[in-house]
């Protein structure tokens, strides 16, 4: 009956990880908990469709690929996010567009965003509304714990 040294990924695991670095990896009885695995599901599909995206080799479907899912990133993590958006401007070969894309995206998905920054995309996503009401400000203000600006 030893005591237990360390606690850590078993060799198959630990080259897995490694072989696969930031993609969607996570432990069955981690995915009892309600937010890892939202945060694991919404990780998984994202490189799921983007894998899709760099298999059909257009940068107009990255593009509407990242519009789609341009309040998603932004609520994980808003600066890498608009590098992102830059990126895509950019009049660069697919190969490399897809390349760097990837690796942002997988900066984007690390974690989840802290509750400010899910708040921060709300309120920009509910901005680009016209016809708010002031009843729907007044009751989001709840949750804002602050003031938007309709258009």
């Amino acid at each position: 009956m030893a005591s237990v040294v360390e606690r850590s990924a078993g060799l198959f695991a630990r080259k897995v990880i490694a072989r696969y670095e930031g993609y969607p990896i996570e432990e069955n009885e981690r995915l009892r908990n309600n937010h890892i695995r939202h945060h694991f599901l919404t990780k998984l599909y994202a490189f799921a469709t983007c894998r899709t995206i760099k298999e059909g080799n257009s940068q107009e479907d990255l593009v509407k690929f990242h519009k789609n899912n341009y309040f998603l990133f932004n609520s994980y993590n808003s600066i890498i996010s608009n590098k992102i958006s830059e990126l895509l401007t950019q009049d660069i070969e697919n190969e490399q567009m897809f390349m760097e894309y990837s690796s942002f995206l997988k900066q984007t998905m690390k974690k989840p965003g802290k509750l400010a920054s899910r708040i921060g995309a709300a309120r920009d996503n509910f901005s680009n509304f016209n016809d708010v009401t002031p009843s729907e400000i007044s009751f989001l203000r709840i949750f804002w714990k602050g003031s938007i600006k309709t258009k």
